[in-house]
């Protein structure tokens, strides 16, 4: 709590904004992943697949999946935010740099490979069904704002150094 004490009122005040920004952005993915995971089996049923088959449903729900981690890591991030505790900045950090990879990695694998002649069938269907829940993060350019308040309180603060020994 002293931490809490000791520090500037504007960065009192970027931590709040980036734990209610992380909060709802988090919040928000959850609810985009599990609306997308409901979609499944209209997915399955409807002709936008050209296979109709067990496996694809798993693939479906796995990809559908694939935020969830991500979104519920933004909420924790925001709980140390509010808390205003400096690991927060970092675990926001860490959180954007490592979604924003996997998500070009993804496209990244399936252009190459779609490049190389290799045919995956609706390809563009199940890179669209893993990046559904990303997009509201586009939308938003949450991503960007993070970064530029994470910038600024870091400046605030100072950058902790690391311990000799």
């Amino acid at each position: 709590m002293n931490e809490h004490l000791n520090m500037p009122r504007r960065v009192r005040v970027i931590f709040r904004v980036l734990a209610i920004l992380s909060f709802v952005e988090g919040v928000g993915g959850v609810l985009l992943t599990i609306m997308n995971a409901k979609m499944v089996p209209i997915y399955i049923t409807s002709d936008v697949l050209s296979v109709n088959s067990n496996q694809v449903a798993r693939l479906l729900y796995a990809v559908s999946y694939i935020s969830l981690p991500f979104n519920c890591m933004l909420l924790v991030a925001g709980v140390f935010l509010w808390k205003v505790q400096r690991r927060g900045l970092s675990v926001l950090a860490w959180v954007i740099i490592v979604e924003l990879t996997s998500v070009t990695a993804a496209a990244l694998i399936g252009a190459v490979r779609t490049m190389h002649g290799h045919e995956l069938p609706d390809l563009g269907f199940f890179l669209g069904v893993a990046i559904f829940p990303v997009g509201l993060q586009v939308i938003t350019a949450y991503p960007v704002v993070a970064g530029i308040l994470i910038f600024f309180a870091y400046r605030y603060i100072g950058i902790p150094a690391r311990k000799r020994g």
